[in-house]
């Protein structure tokens, strides 16, 4: 194989459409479950003598140490499959599908690697990704490995939903309903079954799954319970589950393999993504400190500016959020999230007056950004100018029409201006977007006794 860069990738390529052979039809190998390895035909592959370029040094570190390892032990499974890992973390998904797809010819027992190969092809090649699942199901039930037993669940996931995508319900079916029967209950694999017996028209029989779930703050069961109960003719039931899924998170599902490819990551993205989900969490000053460490190593990425301000933001450290903000803006002015941090900045300096001309640059860069708009009407509001702060609110809910919270500040702000027609219009809004959230409920209330001030 050439040592090249390019055609090293380019052969990659040409390996997960080619079954990782120059011969040989991937499909006809692996046209259903319980066939032959999909890669029991390839050619011996060696790993590239040069070193993987990318821009992110980090990065390249990492799948240039896999790369040296496979290079020591190019008949390896466990190596080709190292280095696929290494590139799926950090989204070189063609290269990574190669690589597994070698792996699993060496170790074709090790059912880690047609599973990371379908993986790394979602969006690339579904029928190849499906022939994978099958492929990695077949192994994983005849094997009591550790990678077997921790991940059957996961994979009657994936390839139930699989099998969905292609319209191959019965196989989804045959395969979840036999799965559910089994294995005690999984969260994630009773969501699917519930969409089997919806594709399969049995709203019944969805609710009747849907009951067996413990956790019912998942926004997929919510819709699903809705989409259910439309089909029974249960309509006030359907829209009600409908707004109250607005309300809810996807449940998350983790899966060992990919916790172990998601460790491998490093670089800008792995760090911005970190420094992200710790200030989701509440953990704002780890947040901090993730991002100080980037814009040292990645001084001219604008968006480790922006999440640093917003730390510093919402540690009241207003004078360091604006220095980062400026570098951000120097890097792009075009930024609509430096240009409405600026915009908060300003509104928590109590300069309502320079935030307007912030909020405004920032909605000429995003005018469907309903908090913009928001944030932009309480400026007004200070500035006690009900004509603009009105129109923003206005706007808010225009470019955003489920903006609940918006609803609520127009709620408010005609309540307390006696405009009783005005508001019941905004409620009845707000009702049909959330009609269980007591603030509404509130709303309804105080409207009804004609006084207004919302929690």
């Amino acid at each position: 194989m050439t040592p090249t860069k390019v055609l090293w990738m380019a052969a990659f390529a040409s390996m997960v459409f080619v079954g990782c052979s120059r011969v040989g039809d991937p499909q006809s190998a692996v046209a259903g479950s319980g066939q032959r390895n999909a890669s029991s035909t390839i050619a011996p592959q060696s790993p590239p003598s040069t070193a993987f370029e990318t821009s992110d040094h980090q990065v390249a570190g990492v799948i240039n140490k896999a790369v040296a390892k496979a290079n020591s032990a190019s008949s390896s499974g466990v190596a080709w499959g190292e280095l696929g890992m290494a590139f799926l973390a950090h989204q070189f998904n063609v290269q990574a599908a190669g690589c597994f797809a070698y792996a699993s010819h060496l170790s074709p027992e090790d059912g880690r690697w047609p599973y990371l190969e379908a993986k790394a092809l979602q969006g690339i090649d579904a029928e190849r990704q499906l022939a994978r699942f099958q492929y990695a199901a077949d192994v994983v039930l005849k094997s009591q490995s550790e990678f077997a037993i921790s991940h059957r669940a996961a994979l009657c996931r994936e390839l139930g939903t699989a099998y969905l995508q292609a319209n191959r319900i019965d196989d989804a079916a045959n395969l979840v309903n036999s799965f559910v029967a089994q294995n005690k209950v999984d969260h994630s694999v009773l969501v699917v079954a519930a969409k089997i017996a919806l594709a399969q028209n049995d709203p019944q029989r969805c609710l009747a799954t849907l009951n067996k779930l413990t956790n019912n703050q998942d926004r997929a069961a919510a819709l699903l319970r809705a989409e259910a109960n439309r089909r029974l003719d249960n309509l006030d039931v359907a829209e009600r589950l409908s707004s109250d899924a607005l309300q809810m998170s996807v449940a998350s599902v983790r899966v060992p393999i990919m916790d172990a490819v998601a460790s491998l990551q490093v670089g800008l993205k792995s760090d911005l993504k970190r420094a992200d989900r710790l200030f989701v969490l509440g953990r704002v000053q780890e947040s901090e400190s993730v991002l100080l460490n980037t814009v040292q190593q990645y001084p001219d990425s604008e968006w480790a500016h922006v999440l640093l301000a917003r730390a510093l933001i919402n540690q009241r450290q207003l004078g360091r959020a604006e220095a980062s903000l400026q570098k951000a803006l120097a890097l792009n002015r075009d930024s609509f999230e430096a240009n409405f941090r600026m915009g908060v900045l300003e509104q928590l300096r109590n300069q309502p007056a320079v935030a307007i001309k912030w909020f405004n640059r920032a909605i000429e860069l995003r005018p469907d950004h309903g908090i913009a708009h928001l944030n932009l009407s309480k400026c007004y509001l200070t500035l006690k100018d009900d004509t603009n702060a009105e129109r923003s609110m206005r706007d808010a809910v225009s470019v955003q029409p489920n903006y609940l919270k918006g609803y609520l500040q127009l709620l408010e702000f005609y309540g307390r201006r006696g405009k009783f027609a005005e508001a019941r219009e905004v409620l009845a809004a707000a009702e049909r977007l959330a009609p269980n959230d007591d603030r509404v409920k509130t709303g309804r209330k105080l409207l009804e006794r004609a006084t207004f001030e919302l929690p």
